[in-house]
């Protein structure tokens, strides 16, 4: 009987009498290795201005790091599964990387410099990149620049349109 194929990991699921009498070759290429990058492994992707849509092998891996220089906005398409990843965006240049389902549902971005979870439900892309910082926070950084995201503060005034967070958490104190 021929092997048939798992749905969101692709994992094989052996066929009655293939190897018999042995752990056989199938177990050890295609659900051991595979279950070992799906707990484990990286995938990196050097973006900087193609769209790219992971293949089965990629998607199978639990951490996808991002890389390279950005010379367009990038969308990164992962298979239309229930799954979830780590997501780094090691990426530079003034653009972003979208990630988006196959399933074609809600996509995410993940800033550069930082790094969630993704959860897939073959739709949807959902986001979490752990607890933010309430706006109006004010903490201290040992960097000769502030960092992306936050403001000096120093007393300047910035729009309360661009930065309504900041305006509704502390107003004009």
């Amino acid at each position: 009987m021929a092997s048939t194929f798992t749905t969101n990991l692709n994992l094989e699921l052996q066929g009655t009498g293939d190897n018999s009498g042995t752990w056989g070759g199938v177990l050890n290429s295609n659900v051991f290795q595979i279950i070992d990058n799906v707990l484990g492994g990286v995938q990196t992707l050097s973006l900087s201005s193609s769209n790219v849509a992971l293949n089965t092998t990629q998607s199978q891996n639990n951490f996808i790091k991002l890389t390279g220089t950005l010379l367009a906005n990038v969308d990164v398409t992962f298979p239309a599964i229930g799954r979830t990843y780590f997501v780094l965006n090691g990426t530079t240049g003034n653009f972003t990387v979208t990630l988006k389902c196959a399933g074609g549902g809600t996509s995410a971005v993940i800033p550069q410099g930082r790094g969630g979870f993704i959860i897939l439900d073959a739709v949807n892309v959902n986001l979490d990149t752990g607890p933010q910082m309430p706006a109006g926070a004010v903490t201290a950084f040992a960097m000769s620049t502030v960092p992306t995201g936050w403001l000096e503060c120093d007393g300047s005034a910035v729009s309360r349109t661009t930065y309504l967070a900041l305006f509704r958490a502390i107003g004009t104190t």
